[in-house]
């Protein structure tokens, strides 16, 4: 049977798909994320580097993000990562220091968030470094394009656990599991089997929910492929006044632009993917005519 054009073209996106893992093999740079989610009204800096940690990111305010790229060190893979107050210099440590961290070749994540979650008091509080590092996404042999996501129970002063959900509207419901605070917990799909359409990423909190709700894209709007999106449920319960109440917040262990997604809702904003399709769309078009 001879393909029709729509199967010519899905097919050429799927093959464009499947190589970025062999691309993100080969890197010679390590990506790192960093995120602020200690519910304070402080700026940081992150500062990391092979040795002393001397290159440095932000400020960032609660709940920002920031990117950066290290290149591969012959000799060793581990950096030394520390956190700064307002950016003023390495005597401002909020966590008593730089730490030597192991970079791994899919997901580098560091962020500075709430210490000593279930004695935290918000009159003094106190911040600690989150590395959470990641060598592969998939937990099964595989040879298509996975992505993970990574749930967090970074909130101060809920209930002893919180169960974590993932619902698509009108689609299926799936239960990550219970987490108690300061536990996290993987799930990993192939970008294929992600389903379409809005959805809520959700933690229930005895009788309180939490929820992140995407757009029609789904999940999959969000999701590098390769790399991990961290849910993290942050804030603390007296913090509702100031803005620093529990809310659900999305951390991408890259920053891939939305045409790399595994689902590129925004691809005709993007000139390299723009032109890649129309040159997939020329071949249709030879095709359709030959």
């Amino acid at each position: 049977m001879v393909p029709g054009p729509l199967q010519v073209l899905a097919k050429a996106l799927e093959v464009q798909l499947l190589l970025l893992p062999v691309l993100k093999a080969q890197a010679t740079t390590y990506e790192l994320a960093f995120y602020h989610h200690f519910p304070v009204d402080i700026s940081v800096c992150f500062a990391y580097g092979y040795g002393e940690p001397t290159t440095s990111i932000g400020p960032l305010n609660y709940k920002e993000v920031g990117y950066a790229r290290i290149p591969a060190n012959s000799s060793t893979n581990q950096i030394s990562v520390d956190v700064q107050e307002n950016c003023s210099g390495p005597n401002a440590s909020l966590v008593s220091g730089a730490v030597q961290v192991t970079l791994q070749s899919s997901s580098n994540l560091f962020g500075v968030v709430a210490d000593g979650l279930e004695t935290w008091n918000a009159s003094s509080p106190t911040a600690a470094l989150a590395a959470y590092r990641s060598n592969s996404v998939a937990e099964v042999e595989t040879t298509e394009v996975v992505a993970s996501l990574r749930f967090w129970n970074g909130a101060v002063g809920l209930a002893s656990s919180c169960t974590a959900e993932i619902a698509v509207d009108g689609g299926p419901h799936y239960q990550v599991g219970q987490l108690a605070a300061d536990q996290g917990k993987q799930v990993s799909f192939t970008c294929d089997a992600l389903e379409s359409g809005f959805t809520t990423l959700a933690f229930h909190c005895g009788s309180q929910a939490f929820e992140f709700r995407t757009g029609a894209e789904g999940v999959g709007g969000f999701l590098c492929p390769g790399a991990t999106l961290q849910v993290s449920l942050v804030g603390f319960q007296e913090g509702n006044t100031t803005g620093k109440g529990p809310s659900v917040e999305l951390v991408s262990s890259s920053d891939c632009p939305c045409a790399q997604r595994c689902r590129a809702s925004c691809a005709v904003a993007e000139g390299w993917r723009s032109a890649q399709v129309s040159s997939i769309f020329v071949l249709v078009v030879l095709w359709l005519w030959s």
